[in-house]
């Protein structure tokens, strides 16, 4: 049987939980921005986080994470990356999480 992107993306979605919590990155040549949500929407953290397109600002973003994951008084264990696949920008960053998983 062949999926579909539409069934592939209602898939995923099915799998998230009340212990995700999603991150979603809007990413820019220079500075990408991200945010945490619940599996609901709700923000979990009061402001977004700006950071560079460099190593450091990738782990910036892993800092911001592990310390949002602490301070909320959600049990989160598990995260759902939400980045575009559409440009060229995002594969800096893709390779970085997916190396990066242990931290996580």
């Amino acid at each position: 049987m062949k999926f579909t992107r539409n069934h592939v993306t209602n898939q995923r979605i099915e799998r998230i939980t009340n212990h995700h919590a999603v991150v979603g990155i809007d990413i820019a040549k220079d500075t990408h921005a991200a945010q945490m949500t619940d599996f609901r929407g709700r923000v979990l953290t009061y402001r977004h986080l700006s950071f560079p397109n460099i190593v450091e600002g990738f782990e910036r973003l892993l800092r911001w994470i592990q310390d949002a994951q602490v301070n909320t008084n959600y049990r989160l264990s598990s995260l759902v990356w939400n980045r575009p696949g559409t440009t060229g920008l995002t594969w800096r960053i893709g390779y970085f999480i997916r190396g990066s998983r242990s931290y996580l």
